[in-house]
Formats: C-alpha cells, structure tokens, sequence
C-alpha cells in the first residue's frame, strides 16, 4: 500500500512516517528504508535523514506491517463526555497530534486537541468542543491548575519519592531531551512529583508520577537522570523491547475559568493495565 505525505516540520524521516501512519513499527520503517522503499522528494533514500518543511515522502507499506492498525482505532475509548469537553483514551503506539486528532475530528468535527502523549505513552488525553472551552483548559495548563497523574513501571527499588526539580533541554531535530542539575543554555526548568505504589519484583517497582510543569518527555527523562528509568524506554533507559510502561491515568481539574467551572473539583479516571 503506498502512503504520500508533505512534511511539516524539520525532523527525522523516521519519525515523521510514525506519526502519519497509524500501526507502524519503528523497527518496519528502519526495514523499508534499507530496502528503498521511502522516496523523498521522488528519490530513494536508505537512510534515517533530516527532512525539511515541505518535503514530500512517499512509501510502500505491505499490508503486513499495518496488521494491528485496526486494533489501535478500536482502543480509543471515550471516557468522559459533555457539551463543552471530553476525554478519550489513547492506546500505545498511536500519535496524537496526527492519528488520534483525525480519528476523533471524524466523529466530534470540531474537537480541539488541547494537549499531547508521547506515541509510547497510553492514558487520557482532553479535547474540547468549542472555543470557549478550549481556552479555559488551556488557561488552566498554562497556570499548571491541571493536575495529571501517571502509572508508570520503573527499574529499581525506588528511594526518590518526594517533588524534584531540574532543567530540561530539547534538541528537536533528535527528539530527545536532556536533564541536569544545574541551569544550561536554553534549558526550562522542571518540577515532577513521584510516588512509590509497590515493589513488583527485586528489579521492578510501581510509582505514581506527577509533572507539575510539563515539558517534552518530562517523566521519562527526569526518572533515567534519577537511576529509575521506565521499563520499555528505548530512547532513555536502557531497554530495547517496548512497550513503555507508562500511563495517564487520572486527571483532576482545579481553578478552571468558565464555561468549564462545573468540573472544578472532579476527578477523572481510568483503570491502569
């Protein structure tokens, strides 16, 4: 099956065709390009390069490698549901600023994505439903009066409960983060909350995390810097099999503005697997 698409933004080729197409493998598209498979711009490329605004790709997909593309659509679940707001869960595997935006603006045609997950994060993820609405949740992340909460499996006997805070800097281009200590050029500072649930083996433990700022791969990045990275991070700890054990698994809203002050208060949930 072949796939055409207009880059845009500056990134990866990889990482561009995971989150256009729904189902694939890093591990399929990494296959494709050694088999030339992926034009850009009409020529054959072999390798993960840096496309620009406005490239255009083109790929052939066998069929084969979009085998559980269905079976991510038929996770998404509505969770809760309004006339201002709802809530959705995402499944592992599945972008939200391109699949997940598509899937819901099919069915709630002017749904509004008002934050992201990680494409290997799974949990809840708001949109709203009008203007109105979509400024007062955006007001509230802004203000951090949105609180999320994340189950999440990590590696160790955890001795790092309490708020830390750190500095975090983005290099877009790799899509990877990095964490220090101390303030460096253009990092943002950082502050995440984490709590120990349960020891699950010798070698693993359950946590509840909590970004009070939020910031790109904030949890994953800040929990490998501490020595607990989460079981299933390729890109930040030391695993090579996902997937990520990491879910949104609770939201609670405080300080909302109208026309959503109703929600003040409320706590919504789902059952982490």
């Amino acid at each position: 099956m072949k796939h055409q698409f207009i880059s845009q933004k500056e990134c990866l080729i990889t990482e561009l065709i995971s989150e256009n197409i729904i189902g694939i493998l890093k591990q399929h598209i990494k296959h494709l390009l050694r088999k030339g498979e992926i034009k850009l711009n009409d020529e054959k490329i072999k390798t993960d390069v840096l496309i620009k605004k406005g490239d255009k790709i083109s790929i052939f997909i066998p069929k084969s490698f979009l085998s559980n593309a269905n079976d991510l659509i038929n996770s998404i679940k509505i969770v809760y549901e309004d006339e201002n707001i709802l809530l959705c869960y995402k499944p592992k595997g599945m972008d939200c600023e391109n699949n997940l935006v598509s899937i819901i603006t099919s069915k709630y045609k002017h749904a509004l994505l008002n934050h992201r997950l990680d494409r290997q994060t799974d949990g809840l993820v708001i949109f709203t439903l009008n203007k109105p609405a979509y400024d007062s949740i955006y007001l509230a992340l802004k203000n951090q009066t949105i609180e999320k909460f994340y189950n999440a499996t990590v590696k160790g006997k955890f001795n790092s409960n309490g708020t830390h805070t750190a500095y975090l800097t983005k290099n877009t281009t790799a899509s990877f983060v990095k964490i220090s200590l101390n303030q460096t050029p253009n990092s943002k500072k950082i502050i995440s909350h984490f709590e120990f649930k349960k020891q699950k083996s010798d070698s693993l433990c359950m946590i509840e995390a909590k970004p009070i700022s939020g910031r790109t791969h904030q949890l994953r990045a800040h929990l490998a810097f501490l020595g607990h990275p989460i079981l299933g991070d390729t890109k930040y700890g030391t695993c090579k099999n996902p997937p990520l054990h990491l879910t949104a698994y609770k939201i609670t809203f405080t300080k909302l503005p109208a026309p959503l002050e109703y929600l003040n208060g409320q706590t919504i949930k789902i059952t982490p697997n």
